[in-house]
């Protein structure tokens, strides 16, 4: 009788234990879809700039209502390159959503794509993926919650089929899921690393070639003209999610060390006193970090990579961002040119650089040449007369290309042309015009002809 008591009590036990636990990871409520929720797009507009500042908490609740759009847009994802995307909110990445550690999120998508079904996988939920994560066509929308039992940074995309090529044209965002009593200090930033490819609709080439571009949060090299900031020994909290679709990133600042490592964002999964930290397609991280006033790059350490575009700048008090210039893990400078005059017959003119040591003005009607070296121009600012001929002579062994508005010199040399190789163009008309590399983006110049 005894032994019955017992086993009663020991079966007992396990009933509730597995009540407890199946209620603290219960299914949230199940999914409603509404036909006709919305009007689909009629036009597609530019899209909307992403914040990378992370949002405030939120406060505790029950129940945090969150709504997202499916939506088309333009996107200058390097300069020059303008490519459709497909958004959440009209953003690449998505809005950041933040909630707490135990809040149920009351989640609404609308689908406003006129072409195509849109889905949602959340990274930070427990669900179903074949009640959850379904796609809805256009003008349909979908509403569910899911429970945030875990802290941490997770990431959120797109769940229709093909995954690879919704998330591969801009499908993506982050969940920041706050531990209890959690307050934020310092600066917090999201970083998500991303890749386009110059096909993003071509289901092979997402699976064999190369990203064309690299970008932190949509937009390759961005935050090396608008730097992330930050005061001097003040804590620096990066939220960094790879959205891949392909790649590994090697995170890392240079110049500093991560004070504290927290893997997928979870305080439990915390390192100490890290250089590099390997984050897989789809996994996350949170690195803190303090540093004195100074410049220091953010780049994945898979160096193609970052010349590629996943590389930006944290400034640190009051220094000079141009110091970040010619750093051997990123792009380099454009040399200060020598002091020059131009002659124009009988008159010397003095060139005047002034703040802008890589401008050099000439004002001479025949023929000038401008260096590819270091992966810059030099100069990178001319101004001529109508009816000269610029010619662009690359200095090193990297391939290069001259891309412009009015003029290509993918025309003649579809790969780009190599060391000793040249491009010539002749401006017969007036105006200015802005020229790239699309092999390293972050090399720009102007010409103005007057």
């Amino acid at each position: 009788m005894k032994s019955k008591a017992v086993f009663k009590l020991f079966t007992s036990l396990i009933v509730i234990i597995a009540s407890s636990t199946t209620l603290a990871l219960a299914a949230p409520s199940e999914p409603v879809v509404k036909q006709n929720a919305t009007q689909v797009q009629s036009s597609i507009e530019k899209a909307v700039p992403f914040n990378a500042v992370a949002p405030a908490p939120v406060k505790k609740g029950e129940i945090v209502h969150y709504t997202l759009e499916a939506k088309l847009a333009k996107l200058e994802v390097a300069p020059g390159d303008v490519k459709e995307v497909w958004t959440f909110n009209g953003s690449v990445p998505g809005p950041t959503l933040r909630v707490n550690q135990g809040d149920t999120v009351r989640f609404t998508l609308v689908n406003k794509d006129p072409n195509m079904s849109h889905g949602l996988d959340f990274h930070a939920a427990q669900a179903d993926m074949g009640k959850y994560h379904q796609a809805i066509k256009p003008g349909e929308s979908i509403t569910f919650d899911w429970k945030a039992n875990y802290p941490g940074v997770f990431y959120y995309h797109c769940s229709a089929d093909p995954v690879i090529m919704h998330i591969a044209n801009g499908m993506f965002g982050a969940v920041i899921v706050d531990p209890p009593g959690y307050t934020p200090e310092g600066k917090e930033y999201v970083l998500i690393q991303n890749e386009w490819y110059e096909n993003s609709t071509d289901l092979n080439e997402l699976i064999t070639a190369a990203p064309q571009h690299m970008a932190f949060n949509g937009v390759a090299f961005q935050y090396m003209d608008a730097p992330l900031t930050a005061e001097a020994g003040e804590k620096v909290r990066l939220y960094f999610v790879n959205s891949g679709i392909n790649k590994f990133s090697a995170f890392h600042v240079i110049g500093t060390i991560f004070d504290k490592v927290l893997l997928d964002g979870n305080p439990k999964n915390t390192l100490h006193g890290v250089q590099t930290v390997a984050v897989p397609p789809g996994g996350a991280l949170i690195a803190e970090l303090y540093a004195d006033e100074g410049v220091y790059a953010i780049l994945t350490h898979a160096m193609k990579d970052a010349m590629k575009g996943a590389l930006g700048v944290l400034q640190v008090g009051k220094a000079d961002v141009s110091s970040a210039e010619g750093h051997g893990h990123g792009p380099a400078p454009t040399p200060a040119p020598a002091p020059a005059t131009v002659d124009k017959g009988t008159a010397v003119v003095e060139v005047d650089k002034g703040q802008d040591k890589s401008k050099q003005v000439d004002v001479a009607v025949g023929s000038k040449t401008i260096s590819m070296k270091n992966f810059a121009f030099s100069p990178s600012k001319l101004i001529v007369k109508v009816g000269t001929t610029v010619t662009w002579k690359n200095d090193e062994a990297a391939l290069h290309n001259i891309v412009a508005d009015s003029f290509d010199s993918r025309d003649e040399f579809k790969d780009g042309f190599g060391k000793g190789g040249h491009y010539k163009h002749i401006f017969d008309t007036a105006g200015t015009f802005d020229f790239w590399c699309t092999l390293h983006p972050f090399m720009k110049g102007t010409i103005t002809v007057e």
